[in-house]
């Protein structure tokens, strides 16, 4: 039982009991005062067996504080047929766990080791009141920068003929004091209590009451995970009289040790094999019902199987159940498929993400993140098409999927191809009444009006419709080309939105533009040459740049640092900047980068 506000309710102690069946109290008397079965496994043997490696790892160096309930003044519940005492009911739990996380190489401090309230670090004596006990005991567990602290309890309940275990964690808010529990102590805290109250009822066959969050104080002062266990009901018979018995307390201390070993995750692990379905990226339609496939490895040193769950803990939910049971048993190192029904949401919306990891039967997540990340919208011109016949006289490629035909493709081969233009990023549309076509680094239009001159083919000013409102940029007067202020190299070229003001095109960006015919193909310039800095990176890493009505221009130094141009290419150490599918994006068209790292 909790005292103040240890407790979830406060009121007197029970003074009547009801009487229960003579053979069941008989029963009860008989299994409390047996020892503990010696089963085979490390994790059910009785004390003084060996602790498995496996917790040994997992335990070794941990500093968990025991805090066994109430002391010297306060009894805590008292059941008066039979004289059970809360209080020594707890420490006397409290010191068999102890013996069980020492001998796993955990460093265990108690909050009492006799009949006396705690002692705070630096005080001379035990507090004087029940705050100043629950004080001490945070400041015992927060001085010893612990990893866990356990504090022990029995509970009472209304109707003497409810018991079990409960697990208490601090919830984000709701204390009596100011202030908020870190939600990442919150979420580890709510794992451990699954983890303990599972093992404990396993442990000792008592009814599960359920993992709960409650503002007690020790629950939200504390500055690791903490719980709060009610190991069993003083107001429940037979229960009182197995919290008196040796071999149930040592259940007990056995069923919280599995718990905190289990959530250390002693023994589980898995690893990610393969995408079966619905790899990274995939398109998916809105609306659509599908079915997502892993392959996984089970790196456990035991094996899991049916009371074991694929949970999803965040992200998109997709319409899914929250967690799926696993079926099989898998052995360490077997692989096995898990599989999770998703059902996209109506509309276009964009990526979709939901993050999911194993669970063991105590509730303790294990394992790497595994997750969803789907594409989800209606049919798009960049989506690939398959190769038309031959007959079409197409090119096509399934670097994007699309085909390239007759006066595009014509066009497109002549004037430098993938160099000048990327890949194809669609079939032919039409847009505005004309016949166009989207490339990564422009966008073709056919004028039929031209048909048989150079001009059937045009690019569209992307560089200058993209820029917008930032336009006129700065410039040089006209006529400076070889006068000084533009140097003696610089081709200097009318802004076409400036009357009487130019930019400057020299070095490699001026080869090429005369090599290819760059009135034609890339327009006149709107900028000077000046450096770009991508998001993110360094100022070391910029980069010259010019912005043409058609293509913006980078220059790229070769490997090592060096200097290109001298190798008689004119396209040495240039490229054209990806603007056809910034414009496609802008219209919402393609994509958006991935917003998560490639996975493996």
């Amino acid at each position: 039982m909790r005292g103040g506000n240890q407790r979830a309710h406060g009121g007197p102690l029970l003074s009547r009991l009801h009487a229960v069946p003579r053979l069941a109290l008989f029963a009860a008397i008989v299994l409390a005062l047996l020892p503990a079965p010696a089963h085979a496994g490390g994790r059910n043997a009785p004390r003084g067996a060996p602790v498995p490696q496996a917790q040994q790892a997992a335990l070794a160096g941990r500093v968990i504080v025991l805090d066994p309930g109430h002391g010297g003044p306060d009894p805590g519940a008292v059941r008066r047929e039979g004289e059970t005492t809360e209080k020594f009911v707890n420490l006397e739990v409290a010191q068999r766990l102890r013996q069980l996380l020492a001998a796993a190489g955990a460093r265990v401090i108690m909050t009492r080791e006799q009949d006396t309230r705690p002692v705070a670090p630096g005080a001379a004596a035990p507090p004087g009141n029940e705050r100043e006990d629950l004080e001490a005991r945070v400041q015992i567990a927060n001085a010893a920068n612990a990893d866990l602290f356990i504090s022990l309890h029995a509970d009472v309940l209304p109707n003497p003929e409810k018991g079990g275990a409960a697990v208490f964690w601090g919830p984000r808010t709701g204390y009596t004091y100011p202030g908020e529990r870190p939600e990442e102590l919150v979420q580890r805290s709510r794992e451990l209590s699954h983890a303990v109250l599972w093992h404990l009822v396993a442990k000792t066959g008592v009814v599960e009451r359920g993992a709960e969050p409650a503002n007690f104080y020790v629950l939200g002062s504390t500055r690791m995970p903490s719980i709060l266990v009610e190991m069993a009901t003083l107001t429940n018979l037979a229960e009182a009289v197995f919290l008196t018995g040796e071999g149930f307390q040592r259940r007990i201390a056995e069923g919280i040790f599995n718990g905190i070993a289990d959530y250390y995750e002693a023994r589980h692990n898995a690893a990610v094999v393969a995408d079966v379905t619905l790899p990274d990226g995939s398109i998916v339609p809105p609306g659509a019902r599908l079915t997502k496939v892993w392959r996984l490895k089970n790196t456990s040193r035991v094996a899991i199987g049916p009371g074991y769950r694929f949970g999803c803990y965040a992200g998109d939910q997709l319409d899914v159940p929250a967690e799926v049971p696993l079926t099989q048993v898998v052995p360490p190192g077997g692989e096995f498929e898990i599989s999770v029904p998703l059902h996209t949401p109506q509309g276009d919306r964009g990526w979709l993400f939901s993050q999911w990891r194993l669970r063991t039967p105590g509730g303790v997540w294990f394992g790497p993140p595994i997750w969803t990340l789907l594409m989800s919208r209606g049919p798009r011109p960049v989506d690939p098409v398959p190769a038309l016949p031959a007959a079409a006289g197409a090119a096509y490629f399934p670097e994007t999927g699309h085909n390239v035909s007759a006066a595009f493709r014509r066009f497109f081969e002549a004037n430098g191809g993938i160099r000048l233009f990327g890949y194809p990023r669609t079939e032919e549309l039409v847009e505005d009444g004309r016949t166009v076509q989207y490339f990564q680094r422009a966008r073709l239009e056919w004028w039929p009006e031209a048909a048989g001159t150079p001009d059937e083919v045009r690019l569209t000013p992307l560089a200058e419709q993209l820029l917008g409102a930032q336009l006129p940029l700065a410039g040089v007067p006209l006529g400076e080309a070889g006068s000084g202020g533009a140097g003696d190299d610089a081709l200097v070229l009318p802004d076409p939105l400036q009357p009487g003001v130019g930019h400057a095109v020299r070095g490699a960006f001026r080869r090429l533009y005369e090599s290819v015919d760059g009135p034609r193909l890339f327009g006149l310039p709107l900028s000077e040459e000046v450096p770009w800095l991508e998001p993110g990176l360094p100022p070391e890493r910029a980069y010259p740049v010019q912005t043409f009505q058609r293509v913006r221009l980078e220059y790229r130094l070769a490997s090592g640092g060096e200097s290109a141009d001298d190798s008689g290419d004119p396209w040495s150490g240039v490229q054209v900047s990806l603007l056809g599918d910034e414009a496609l994006r802008r219209r919402g068209l393609l994509d958006p980068p991935s917003p998560i790292g490639r996975i493996g």
